[in-house]
């Protein structure tokens, strides 16, 4: 049984809106947040849950901000993150079940390397991040690091489901790299491209704006501009998208806003509020 450490209806610079937007009640799954959400809070991963206005705290401590990430594996019994120690960066697993963190890459030299978009390969038991614009696999169970692909990646990629191909960012445009064949395909222009769950839309950036783009028929959703410091997930049910923006207050002090929005309808919800720098998060 979780343990409510606070209501967020209380919270005051923490906030929660409903009713003229995304009904709350209607979102499924929960949020992975890293950071400190509040000034007085203390910094690590929380497990948000949408529907009952509830934050539980997981592990204390300083994980990687939003470029970096966190995520879930499949059946969301771990989260994948790095974290920061004594100065150096660990990439580790934080098992939900056993309330344990386990590191799971060994190589120190990978270790504490400057790696941006951290996340798990789908059905295998292994991890892939870009450094230097060229996008890294580690496979967990040899230790062994391998390029699968150097053309320059920019921003946020993401894998099918299968684990079998990724979408990805180079000069601007949007591709499509097949593992297997090792092709990469051009689908349109723009930027940090993100998977539905089903596969069947990407979410991705356009200059300044939020695109959903349906592969099957080419449809698109422009949900308008939204800041340059931002990420992007959609909802379990691929019904929905929530997507984070930085804003810089009094003497340029940062803060956050995280959205969810129906794409199809338009109906937009503020669903996080916080006083402090962007988080990561993950929805499943």
């Amino acid at each position: 049984m979780k343990k409510k450490i606070y209501s967020i209806l209380f919270l005051g610079m923490l906030t929660l809106l409903s009713g003229c937007g995304v009904d709350k009640d209607k979102l499924s799954g929960e949020f992975i947040i890293s950071g400190n959400l509040l000034s007085d809070e203390p910094h690590g991963i929380y497990l948000y849950f949408p529907q009952e206005d509830d934050l539980e705290l997981l592990s204390k401590g300083y994980f990687g901000m939003y470029n970096v990430g966190i995520e879930y594996n499949n059946d969301k019994t771990r989260i994948l993150a790095d974290k920061y120690i004594n100065g150096e960066t660990y990439i580790i697993e934080y098992d939900i079940v056993n309330k344990e963190e386990i590191e799971i890459v060994k190589d120190e030299t990978i270790n504490n390397r400057y790696i941006d978009y951290l996340k798990y390969v789908p059905n295998s038991r292994k991890i892939s991040y870009v450094e230097d614009g060229k996008l890294y696999v580690y496979d967990m169970n040899t230790g062994k690091e391998a390029v699968i692909i150097t053309d320059k990646v920019y921003g946020d990629y993401s894998w099918d489901k299968e684990g079998e191909k990724l979408i990805y960012t180079a000069d601007k445009k949007v591709y499509l790299y097949n593992i297997k064949t090792k092709e990469s395909t051009f689908l349109f222009k723009g930027h940090s491209p993100v998977f539905s769950n089903n596969n069947e839309y990407i979410a991705y950036r356009y200059g300044g704006e939020l695109i959903i783009h349906e592969l099957e028929t080419g449809e698109e959703w422009n949900l308008g501009e939204i800041k340059s410091i931002s990420q992007h997930k959609f909802s379990p049910d691929d019904k929905y998208i929530a997507y984070s923006e930085q804003y810089s207050g009094i003497v340029n002090n940062p803060y956050f806003k995280i959205y969810v929005e129906d794409y199809k309808n338009g109906k937009r919800t503020l669903l996080l509020k916080g006083d402090k720098p962007l988080p990561a998060f993950d929805w499943k």
